[in-house]
């Protein structure tokens, strides 16, 4: 089973180490954090953002289709009772009518996504203490 280790720096900063590579997190600066590395918060959604790219890529890949200037911009809220994030809102911008033609194609690449698969079906989450 894959891993992935996060360690407290100290100040409320923290690494995580993802295989090869490791990145800062920081707490909102609302929360005392100080804006010395993206929340947790963004990095869920800009995790779904890179799977959807990703998806979306692979497909124009395999339709042989032109990928470059395809961008996704994610909008989403905060909520406090339960504190977690709410309307989230991924919306993908084709940059020409090729790729428009495909549109239908690319929602139901996109359905396959894992990030987005997980955050709406996963009510399996276990948090242990040891």
């Amino acid at each position: 089973m894959p891993t992935i280790k996060t360690v407290n720096k100290g100040d409320l900063l923290a690494e995580t180490i993802i295989g090869n590579h490791k990145v800062l997190t920081d707490l909102p600066e609302s929360w005392g954090g100080k804006d010395r590395g993206p929340s947790s918060t963004d990095l869920l959604v800009a995790s779904l953002s890179s799977c959807i790219m990703g998806i979306v890529a692979n497909y124009c890949k395999q339709a042989e289709l032109d990928a470059t200037g395809i961008e996704i911009e994610i909008s989403f809220d905060y909520a406090t009772d339960p504190m977690k994030l709410v309307n989230i809102h991924p919306h993908i911008s084709l940059p020409n009518e090729e790729l428009k033609k495909r549109k239908n194609a690319i929602l139901n690449a996109v359905e396959v996504c894992p990030v987005h698969t997980t955050i709406c079906e996963t009510d399996n989450i276990t948090v242990t203490v040891g």
